[in-house]
């Protein structure tokens, strides 16, 4: 979301805290035992060691820790590592599926290069031709050699930028973590992922409609349409001439009977083999299932590893007890100390991160654009941290507490998901939902018209 650059970052960490807080760690089967190997690819969400996907490891300095091909040991993982970062954990779990220890640390960014339009309206922007979403969540450090860069607004059409995060179902990205450097000059090294469109001797066009000169390099594979590849370089602002190219088969690296997990968006569904975050996912008869297996929606997959594929023992939509609200205030009341977004009454407490919280409810109006990170209270929500925001964009993302046909009820906020039925699809009380749409201040109904993210 476009928040004023002086707010992205707290909320940003505040939404990773309620996901962590909220994570109920790995589902293993009844006969997990102690310290078996697991292999874990998802975002850190935290330190105090290392979070990922709901399992805190232990790291120390016999931890190795690898970023960008570089190896480290883990005697301050918090200098090498940083939110929102999709790294892979090899480790061990302990059996309260809430702790273990990682033996190594691998990672790596999926994008890298000069930013080309930002689109505030939408939450995204485009990096050599692919479109990145920007998560909720997602962290902005580093800045571009003039400014910091702290949110989506802060980021300039030719800025030097790598990403992390997650590869969508249309070729598209979802970024959970950007980092600016004013350090590269155009001509500098960029890496991109991306699907091949067309091939022409030692040129490629990419489906983002980059396109890329292999003369320098002598790639191990004969490339083909269709297939997925990696490819790094320089960039001209014209072509990227690679200097690397490599494969992705999918497949990830662990010997067979390794415990798997893996968090990402769901980029094909075929027969019983999905693609999650690329990987392939492989479902039986005994997967538990819940939130539907749907292109687009982000989930948790976990299992044993065969031959590279994931062979699935559950495959869990990702959710968070934590609401996010975006949209314009409809009522403020200064001596309650509350305001409404979509009907739904925020309280503002002392511990409620605002900037000048002094004056907060002497300049919100009504009318005005806010995003508020909040959780449940007694009788209404209690902010954790609120900032005005120039999105236009209204967006709810919340647990569900009841369905009745095609309306949700998301806090006290009527939704109608008529528009789109696919969020239907496994939901149950509880689960997460993460919605774009608009409000009818008449009816009082916020009318869904798009899934964020497959959330």
């Amino acid at each position: 979301m476009s928040l004023p650059r002086r707010w992205h970052h707290t909320v940003a960490a505040l939404a990773v805290t309620l996901l962590l807080a909220s994570c109920d760690g790995l589902v293993f089967p009844a006969q997990f035992t102690l310290g078996d190997q697991v292999i874990s690819i998802g975002t850190v969400t935290g330190f105090g060691s290392v979070f990922v996907n709901g399992v805190e490891y232990a790291v120390d300095d016999t931890t190795e820790i690898i970023i960008s091909g570089n190896t480290f040991d883990g005697s301050d993982e918090r200098a090498l590592l940083g939110l929102g970062m999709v790294v892979r954990v090899e480790g061990r779990v302990n059996p309260d599926r809430e702790t273990g220890s990682a033996n190594r640390i691998v990672f790596d960014s999926s994008l890298r290069g000069p930013v080309g339009v930002v689109d505030l309206a939408d939450d995204r922007f485009t990096l050599l031709g692919i479109e990145v979403n920007v998560l909720a969540t997602a962290q902005f450090v580093g800045n571009n050699g003039v400014n910091v860069v702290t949110d989506l607004a802060s980021l300039q059409t030719g800025d030097n930028v790598e990403v992390s995060g997650f590869r969508g179902s249309n070729g598209d990205f979802f970024a959970t973590r950007v980092v600016a450097s004013g350090d590269w000059p155009l001509g500098g090294v960029v890496a991109v992922e991306d699907i091949i469109a067309t091939v022409s001797g030692n040129t490629l066009t990419l489906e983002s409609g980059l396109e890329v000169d292999l003369s320098a390099t002598a790639p191990d594979f004969a490339p083909a349409v269709g297939q997925r590849v990696e490819v790094a370089g320089t960039y001209d602002g014209t072509r990227l001439n690679a200097t690397e190219a490599e494969l992705f088969d999918g497949l990830i690296d662990g010997e067979d009977g390794t415990r798997a997990e893996l968090e990402g968006v769901i980029t094909s569904s075929l027969g019983n083999l999905l693609q999650v975050n690329g990987y392939t996912v492989r479902t039986t008869t005994a997967t538990v299932v819940n939130g539907g297996l749907q292109v687009g929606r982000r989930v948790e997959a976990e299992g044993v590893l065969e031959d590279g594929v994931l062979v699935a023992e559950s495959v869990i939509r990702q959710s968070v007890t934590a609401f996010l609200l975006q949209g314009e205030v409809l009522f403020v009341n200064p001596v309650a100390g509350t305001f409404e977004l979509f009907g739904q009454e925020i309280a503002v407490t002392a511990e409620t991160i605002i900037e000048n919280k002094a004056s907060f409810f002497d300049d919100l109006q009504e009318g005005d654009r806010v995003v508020v990170l909040a959780a449940t209270g007694a009788d209404n929500l209690i902010a954790t941290e609120a900032a005005v925001t120039l999105s236009a964009t209204d967006r709810i993302t919340g647990p569900v507490a009841e369905i009745a046909g095609f309306f949700l009820e998301v806090g006290d906020i009527l939704i109608d998901v008529t528009a789109v039925p696919d969020v239907l699809v496994g939901l149950e009380v509880g689960d997460q939902v993460d919605l774009v749409g608009s409000w009818d201040s008449v009816l009082r109904v916020f009318t869904a018209t798009a899934e964020v993210g497959g959330a």
